[in-house]
């Protein structure tokens, strides 16, 4: 029923006399830590995910996922409203205490793209393409990245579908590919280099025969 300062009182007074040994402990704490999201204080919910993360550390990630949880929809507000600094910051603070979120480094990423950020979008797009390998998100974002610093090349091979044959059905990546491809060979026709443009293009309509703007490029 949505009453949640009730739901409070009750939790807490569980967590007063359940041991930490308890089978029924990292429940309560878990579902506190919700509690303490839809209360709105955050600063607690925090405190207690750290404290009981030190006090059980095999139900570390069941207290990481509560919290991140509720990090999620702070954070989906605050873009919402367009208060980006104050997403990055709460993705910063996040990431300091769940190392490995997901949750952060998606919110990192795109708030160091959309406030120009480049040298943090460099180092959380690596950070994530790093912990998180097969995600198409972060595979795409490493590209960009890699992109951004006229590293093409590496790319464009990180892309390649003959190196991700299982996964390249998926649309992000094909999408990048043609993406980092078109924009390649733009910059080599204006410097001056056709032939090198014409074999970008060649090579990305390989994947992509029907992308309008390869076509067109050609």
């Amino acid at each position: 029923t949505q009453q949640w300062d009730g739901a409070y009182v009750h939790l807490d007074k569980l967590l007063e006399i359940l041991p930490d040994t308890a089978e029924a402990w990292p429940a309560v704490v878990s579902r506190q830590i919700m509690v303490l999201g839809h209360l709105n204080r955050l600063t607690e919910a925090r405190r207690l995910f750290v404290q009981s993360a030190r006090r059980s550390p095999a139900n570390r990630k069941r207290f990481a996922s509560a919290y991140e949880d509720i990090i999620a929809v702070r954070l989906k507000y605050l873009i919402e409203e367009e208060e980006y600094v104050k997403a990055y910051n709460e993705a910063v603070s996040l990431l300091e205490v769940i190392p490995d979120s997901e949750v952060a480094l998606r919110c990192l990423i795109n708030m160091s793209q959309t406030l120009k950020y480049d040298d943090e979008f460099h180092r959380y797009a690596e950070l994530g393409y790093n912990l998180y390998p097969e995600v198409p998100y972060f595979i795409v974002k490493q590209a960009i990245s890699l992109q951004e610093q006229g590293r093409n090349t590496e790319a464009l091979a990180l892309l390649d579908p003959r190196n991700n044959s299982d996964e390249y059905a998926n649309p992000q990546l094909t999408a990048a590919y043609s993406g980092i491809s078109q924009e390649w060979a733009t910059h080599l026709m204006e410097n001056k280099m056709p032939d090198i443009a014409m074999e970008v293009i060649d090579s990305a309509l390989i994947h992509d025969s029907n992308n309008r703007e390869l076509l067109y490029t050609k």
